[in-house]
Formats: C-alpha cells, structure tokens, sequence
C-alpha cells in the first residue's frame, strides 16, 4: 500500500511540475551568428516551444571563434532552470583537443538534452568556376596555390578540409572568416577558389545561381543534391557528419532535461519540419547524443594524433 502511494505522489509531482515549468521566459544561448545553421534551427524551434509553454523563448546569440563565447557565457548560468544551448559539434567534441585552458569543461558542466541534426557539409565554388567535381580540385591543387574559404578553426568546415589533405596528400590552404556569411561573401567575390560550409548556411547561393555545389561530406548524398556525389565517391572512405545539439547546465533538474527533450523531439517528428533548415534530423533520448560526443571524441582523438596536432 505504501509503495503504491508513493508511485502515485510521484505521478502527481511529475504533472504538478510539467504544469509549472516554465515559470518565466526561457533563453536560448546560441554560440555563432545570425542566420547561421543552429540560428536557423533554434528559432524554428524556439517558436514552437512558444506556443507549448506559454513563455516567450529567445534566442541569443553569442558568435566568436570555435563557439568558445558562447558556451563560456552559458556555463555562467549555471542553477538557472531557465536557460538553454543551442550549439554544434567542434564545442564539445574538437574544442578539448585544441584550445589551451579551455573556459568550461563539457562533462562538468553540460548536460545532454537532444540531437537535433546530422549537418551536411557542402562544397562549393563560383558558378563560373572550371572546378567541376572534387577530382577536378584536387588536380588544380597540384598546379597552383588553392584557398577555401572556412569559418573558425578547427570548427567542422576546417576539419572537413584537413580531412581531405590528410587523405589526397593535398595541401589546400584554408582561410578563417569570422561569420559564415564573411565566408560566403569571399566565395562570392572569387577571392577564394572555394566554400566549405552546411546546406542551411550556403545552399542558398546555388539555388541562386551564384555558386555551384561539387561535393557533400556525408556518407550518403544528400536529400536535397541528390545528383552531387559525396566526397567519399572520389576519395573512398571519407566521411564527415557533425551535429548540432541542445545542452543544459550541468544540474538542471531532470525533469526539466525530460520535458524539453520531450518538446523538441515532438517538434522534430513533424513532417513540415524544413529540410533546408534540419538537413538531416535526429532527435532521441540524451543518453544517445552522451554517446555520439563519445564516439566523436574518439574519432577526434585520432584525427589529433595523426596530424601532431597541439592546443594553442
């Protein structure tokens, strides 16, 4: 008799507590710029989640390079109940590897909500570029100088480019820009002879003409450039696939983890959600993107070893 008691005050205080969170609007930390590829998803989810609560939900963002003011600004509010990440993969995963004293520790001070996307590296060059597929950049690289236009380094768009130096032998050089939309404006401009970048961010400047995409990084083509073959068609066994996720501070109760995750995987099941937005969408439990960062940092880990590479 007691335990059913108790199961039931449980039952109670768990309906109780999804009644009564949120209490106040609730802020989501984004750690690159407007309209970049998690801008984009966190206000469409953002939105959502609006009109589920009853509270208004911003988004904030915080851009700087590899995401570390960001996530060093969202760490600081930590015992708030009321403030969310929205961030990607290079925050926990690459980040560790390569920034001497890192300002927040993803184990200590993280806690794993939901996967939101796999995200979908796209290559591309001017539209008048002779650059026809990826075999064509990797012999043009062998005649002269080539420079690809990415964002922080070390962030996936970086490492999608040193995975195929590594693996063609090439030495493509990379050129940092401090927004997507600084490297977009370079590709644009043919001060660089190509873009690496997510479908959400650039895909935009192809559909317009202004671009044209040779290659995507994923292990499978994509659902929206069904006729551009991956980069792993010319160089088998290349594979990029990074993720954006949603992250709470390290102590959130997990009743709160399990409603927000709950929310947003409701929102992602959606058959309206917009593929030029989510690209590939995922979703699940917290314990499956726990073990997605572990997988990565694994991978990672080898990537490090393999260029010598050191925390600067």
């Amino acid at each position: 008799m007691k335990k059913l008691i108790t199961i039931m005050l449980i039952m109670i205080s768990n309906v109780c507590f999804s009644q009564t969170w949120p209490t106040q609007p609730v802020r989501v930390m984004v750690p690159s710029a407007v309209g970049s590829g998690p801008d984009l998803q966190a206000r469409y989810i953002a939105e959502r989640l609006k009109a589920r609560w009853n509270q208004p939900v911003l988004i904030e963002n915080i851009p700087g390079p590899s995401g570390l003011a960001g996530v060093s600004e969202f760490v600081k509010n930590k015992g708030s109940n009321h403030v969310l990440l929205h961030t990607f993969f290079s925050t926990v995963v690459s980040n560790d590897f390569l920034i001497k004293n890192m300002p927040y520790n993803y184990k200590t001070d993280l806690e794993p909500i939901i996967q939101i996307s796999d995200v979908e590296m796209i290559w591309s060059v001017p539209a008048n570029s002779k650059v026809m597929n990826m075999q064509d950049l990797i012999n043009l690289s062998r005649t002269r100088d080539v420079f690809v236009a990415v964002t922080s380094k070390w962030v996936a768009q970086h490492t999608a480019l040193e995975l195929l130096n590594l693996q063609a032998g090439t030495n493509i050089t990379p050129v940092l820009h401090k927004s997507a939309a600084l490297a977009g404006t370079s590709l644009l401009s043919e001060s660089v002879d190509v873009l690496i970048d997510t479908v959400s961010t650039s895909s935009g400047y192809a559909k317009s003409g202004r671009s044209r995409v040779i290659a995507v990084s994923t292990a499978r083509r994509s659902v929206q450039w069904p006729q551009v073959p991956t980069v792993g068609e010319t160089l088998p066994g290349y594979v990029l696939a990074p993720w954006n996720a949603m992250f709470a501070n390290k102590g959130m109760p997990k009743e709160i983890i399990s409603q927000v995750n709950r929310d947003v995987n409701e929102i992602l099941s959606d058959r309206t959600v917009p593929q030029t937005i989510f690209e590939s969408v995922q979703g699940g439990t917290p314990e499956k993107l726990a073990q997605q960062i572990e997988k990565d940092r694994v991978s990672f880990a080898r990537l490090v070893k393999k260029f010598n590479l050191q925390p600067e």
